[in-house]
């Protein structure tokens, strides 16, 4: 099994939210779909349960942002009455980050955990209004295992899956790019009654990658990533050892400062075994 680290939701830069996605008091896990002028889909597609989504928008972020369009991918709580028959989580992915995958054989049975920018929120005492407070962090939000994978070239490519009629990435892709649709498994190998994926809902500190108290691109790791066990078969884009350290806080730790910029971090579980049990007792243990 390839577990794949997969970076989504808003994030700094300008055009992908600019603010961090919200953990509600209860643990809740909300993660914020960036941005798309493309799109028609909107904050109405969104599954919070008892959460006014549109209220924590509107007292978390600037006025414009309940108007905007979202792109909701991956597509893991989409609201059962706007799912189409047959429903299941999927993900979109192009360009570069389709390339990297494809380079590094990731396929059925895989394992995409997703993570992004957050930070908790509460209720102001006086304004009874959300607002964020404490660090914010990277961390996981979500999973998704990998039943089907499709290039999309064509249309007819997509017929036997009609539920992807309501995913951003229902279209061939351009020339000789890529268009990579990843379809979950319609049951969860790890947990009963449960779709292949889907949202990490019950919040601890177990699912935070940033290292406490430093910027959030470096990270905290269980020692069981650490690439210097097996430098040749490292995180995809972390084979440079530098990147890699001792936490002097934690013996079972590592310290990783992750590159800039990247979408998708592969890691083969053959040469590093123990990350499966790892990543397998993160989603038991937070829906």
């Amino acid at each position: 099994m390839k577990i794949i680290l997969s970076r989504k939701g808003f994030d700094s830069g300008k055009t992908n939210g600019c603010f961090p996605s919200p953990i509600l008091p209860n643990g809740q896990i909300i993660s914020f779909p960036i941005p798309s002028s493309k799109s028609d889909l909107s904050w109405d597609d969104i599954e919070t349960g008892d959460i006014d989504l549109k209220e924590l928008i509107s007292d978390l972020l600037p006025p414009n942002y309940l108007n905007k369009m979202l792109h909701l991918d991956p597509d893991l709580n989409r609201k059962k009455e706007k799912r189409t028959k047959d429903w299941r989580p999927a993900l979109g992915q192009v360009k570069a980050a389709a390339g990297h995958l494809i380079n590094q054989n990731v396929g059925k049975n895989d394992l995409f955990l997703f993570f992004g920018w957050f930070r908790h929120i509460k209720r102001n005492s006086q304004t009874r209004k959300w607002e964020y407070y404490g660090p914010d962090f990277h961390a996981l939000f979500g999973w998704l295992e990998i039943e089907h994978l499709i290039d999309v070239k064509e249309m007819k490519e997509l017929e036997a899956y009609p539920f992807l009629s309501i995913h951003p990435h229902y279209y061939p892709a351009k020339n000789e790019e890529h268009n990579l649709i990843f379809i979950a498994k319609e049951r969860s190998d790890f947990v009963l009654n449960s779709f292949g994926g889907g949202m990490l809902n019950k919040f601890s500190s177990d699912l935070i990658l940033t290292k406490r108290g430093k910027p959030r691109s470096i990270w905290s790791l269980p020692k069981c990533l650490d690439a210097r066990e097996n430098p040749e078969q490292a995180l995809s884009y972390h084979s440079n050892l530098t990147r890699w350290g001792d936490d002097a806080d934690n013996p079972d730790k590592v310290i990783l400062r992750t590159v800039a910029r990247g979408q998708e971090f592969v890691l083969d579980t053959a040469y590093f075994p123990k990350v499966k049990d790892w990543a397998i007792n993160l989603i038991k243990n937070h829906i």
